[in-house]
């Protein structure tokens, strides 16, 4: 079975609309099939990948002693694969940028992601979504849509599977250079530690989001909207 969800090239990560504390992610192929899920453990900063059968498939473990916000990637037999880290910028007006290293220390990609508040304001939502790339940028590994209810990926069957869901995104592998569980990883930590952190603009979709805008105190808290951190 593991084998067999590390083959795909198109994956839909969807945060649900649930309060408790297991469930951050479901994976699911294009076709609405889940593939696996995100459990969290409520010790240690470790995040499971749990597939249909009940197997650990991976690992991720926030690094709660860092310099940077970094997070631990392994496999489904505990061995580490690399790590990724919020890369440390003294002026973070305009977004975020990301690392992708190896478990040898050697950065194998990237990713830089722009604040989304303009292009949702323009309700030019299909402008939201980053690449990964390799170090020099040069050759794109993955590409990342961020999607919203209704907005592509309008499958039935996805539909139907996450229809409770209040946004996903979808990972496109276009190299495979690097493992899709690497990938897949680095995907889910670089969308927890961007909609998690406290910089200006960014969008919160988890189950904290409210009806509008949070920080500013005009949106309440609820599973049902957006709340934008400024």
């Amino acid at each position: 079975m593991a084998g067999g969800v590390f083959d795909l090239d198109t994956y839909v990560i969807a945060r649900p609309m649930k309060f408790g504390l297991n469930l951050p992610y479901d994976c699911y192929d294009k076709d609405g099939n889940r593939l696996f899920e995100v459990k969290r453990k409520l010790i240690g900063g470790q995040y499971l990948l749990v597939d249909a059968s009940g197997a650990t498939i991976g690992v991720l473990h926030r690094k709660m002693m860092a310099v940077t916000p970094t997070y631990e990637f392994y496999d489904g037999s505990n061995n580490l694969l690399g790590r990724a880290s919020k890369d440390m910028q003294i002026i973070n007006l305009q977004g975020a940028k990301f690392s992708l290293f190896g478990s040898d220390g050697n950065k194998l990609a990237a990713a830089a992601l722009n604040f989304p508040l303009l292009a949702l304001m323009e309700g030019k939502l299909e402008n939201l979504g980053y690449d990964i790339t390799t170090p020099d940028e040069s050759v794109s590994l993955a590409k990342i849509a961020i999607l919203f209810p209704g907005m592509g990926y309008s499958n039935n069957a996805i539909d139907a599977g996450i229809a409770m869901q209040n946004s996903r995104f979808v990972l496109q592998i276009t190299d495979k250079r690097i493992s899709t569980l690497m990938l897949l990883e680095f995907a889910i930590a670089v969308d927890h530690l961007f909609h998690s952190s406290a910089g200006p603009g960014v969008v919160n979709f988890g189950p904290v989001g409210g009806t509008g805008f949070g920080n500013p105190g005009f949106g309440g808290p609820g599973g049902g909207g957006i709340s934008f951190k400024l």
